[in-house]
């Protein structure tokens, strides 16, 4: 069949067809393998044998090649291969090694009974050729896992010896193994990759500069490896490559990280990773920091791989409390950030000396974080005549913090207070000298507020006396302070700018603004809480969030 020179379809009615063997087919033509469906036509290889040579079915510079609605059963049969160009054996391989190839599909194949090593391979490995407008969708893939590179689909240029273009790894199904996408205009959406042990779920290689991929809608989870691979790394979920778009994927239950950007200018939006970074504390070389956290803008030899990225709507958490692994939700290097990297809308959670930890950035000896743009939800707490609204076990490692209340107000009426504690208890601040407060109000209406905020008993007030109205539950009132370096005190003080803002029914009328600081203690703020010592309840919708 295979001699065939004038690029026939093939199809093969229902039944089971056995190889030999010894036996490897090298297409003479274009020729293309179609079955009657993939679960009433199998191709089966022998058992316990070692099938030798190049791929077992190799095209070389063939367009217009499709293979599809077959299942290969591979039998444990293994398959010690190398194909023309040095790449890795595969059961179907179509390379660009003496010509160019443009089109070419491997779709609706299962490849069953399979002892581990690569599957389905396209590659233009050589001579500046050209394989471009590619396919292999809607495939099933179950290997045991192997420890050495392999791949259920695979693509690659050999570091750009050819050019891969114009190709789609889309609704496969890989159990074993997983995916590297090499070269340009890369669609890799909608596959599940679950128990791999080598590499990442999606290895987008940006040192050979791949660029343009889209990896949407992708679940990569379960790794079945807690330890190194033999490249080193951590078995994770995508490594991408340049000016690409990683949006609406889902990591769970991987070894390592679930996104590491290395590449320029990339989109990653609306991911969601918990409970990954599961490899033994006793791997080696040691597990660093940025392996325990679930999104991260490695430097890559120092030359700031990921600049430019935009993180929007991305979620990362760890469920297991003490046991938790995954401990940040994103990690950059203090000191020597990746740059214009921005984010937007993220809930990046950890889990780090028993509590939540929001963002963590630093390198091993520098927990100073760097600035990450955007601010991240601590806690929300809604109540409804209660003593006090109160925030304990803030963590301390964000750099600025901002309380927004909406609907604040005291029952009946009265005033607000503001006040701050230390320690676990906390132990509140409630000295006369605690805090100083001072600064400009500005105005925004015809009317000028008297003191907004006051030095003295139980460290700041909020006054009453806006236009002589009675600052009660009922109008709607906005609060919003800003504090900095809670966690970081300079010779024990601590700064903070507050605005405040009053809501009548023509709606907002005036704002205040202000600083002020602490000078006699030197212990991280842990908590906030808002009350009224004379009314008795308060009401309020306040969400506290922090930034680095």
């Amino acid at each position: 069949m295979f001699a065939r020179t004038d690029s026939p379809t093939v199809f093969f009615p229902p039944g089971t067809y056995m190889l030999s063997c010894a036996q490897h087919w090298i297409a003479a033509s274009a020729i293309s393998m179609i079955g009657a469906s993939a679960s009433t036509t199998t191709i089966k290889f022998p058992s316990a044998c070692t099938i030798g040579g190049d791929a077992i079915f190799f095209w070389d510079a063939k367009s217009g090649v499709r293979v599809s609605e077959l299942t290969f059963d591979q039998n444990n049969a293994v398959t010690s291969v190398w194909a023309p160009g040095g790449g890795s054996g595969a059961i179907l391989a179509m390379f660009a090694y003496t010509g160019n190839v443009n089109y070419a599909s491997i779709d609706h194949v299962r490849i069953i009974n399979s002892p581990g090593d690569q599957y389905i391979t396209m590659y233009a490995v050589c001579c500046g050729y050209v394989f471009e407008n590619g396919h292999m969708d809607d495939n099933y893939i179950h290997s045991q896992p192997a420890y050495s590179p392999n791949q259920c689909l695979s693509t690659t240029t050999v570091e750009r010896s050819g050019t891969m273009r114009y190709m789609t790894m889309n609704r496969n199904i890989c159990v074993g193994s997983a995916i590297q996408a090499d070269g340009d205009n890369f669609d890799v959406s909608y596959n599940d990759i679950s128990n791999f042990n080598f590499g990442t779920g999606i290895f987008g290689p940006s040192a050979g500069s791949s660029k343009y991929h889209s990896y949407i809608g992708n679940k990569i989870h379960d790794s079945g490896w807690t330890s190194r691979d033999t490249s080193g790394i951590l078995i994770g979920g995508v490594e991408v490559p340049h000016n690409s778009i990683v949006c609406d994927n889902m990591f769970w239950n991987l070894g390592g990280i679930a996104i590491n950007n290395f590449g320029f200018h990339n989109l990653i939006c609306n991911n969601i990773a918990w409970n990954n970074n599961n490899a033994v504390p006793t791997v080696s070389p040691p597990i660093s920091e940025a392996e325990k956290s679930a999104f991260h803008t490695p430097l890559s030899g120092g030359s700031k791989a990921g600049t430019g990225a935009r993180y929007v709507g991305n979620k990362a958490y760890d469920t297991r409390g003490a046991s938790a692994r995954q401990l940040y939700g994103y990690f950059d290097w203090a000191g020597d950030a990746v740059p214009g990297i921005t984010f937007s809308g993220n809930e990046f959670h950890g889990y780090l000396g028993g509590k939540a930890y929001a963002i963590g950035m630093g390198t091993n000896g520098d927990p100073n974080p760097v600035s990450m743009q955007d601010w991240v939800t601590l806690d929300r707490q809604v109540k409804y005549r209660v003593a006090a609204i109160e925030f304990t076990n803030i963590d301390p490692s964000f750099l600025h913090y901002n309380l927004t209340c909406s609907g604040l107000g005291p029952y009946p009426n009265g005033k607000i207070k503001m006040q701050f504690g230390t320690s676990t208890g906390p132990t509140w601040l409630a000295g006369a000298t605690d805090y100083v407060t001072g600064g400009t109000y500005q105005s925004f209406a015809n009317a000028t507020p008297t003191t907004f905020l006051t030095a003295g008993m139980n460290a700041m007030t909020l006054t009453d006396n806006l236009w002589g109205v009675t600052y009660g539950s009922n109008t709607g009132n906005l609060f919003t302070a800003h504090f900095a370096a809670l966690g970081y005190p300079s010779s024990g003080l601590y700064t903070m700018r507050y605005e405040a803002g009053y809501g009548l029914s023509t709606g907002w009328q005036e704002i205040s603004s202000g600083f002020g600081y602490t000078s006699i203690n030197a212990n991280p703020i842990t908590a906030i809480r808002l009350f009224s010592p004379d009314a008795g309840a308060i009401n309020g919708n306040c969400v506290l969030q922090g930034i680095l």
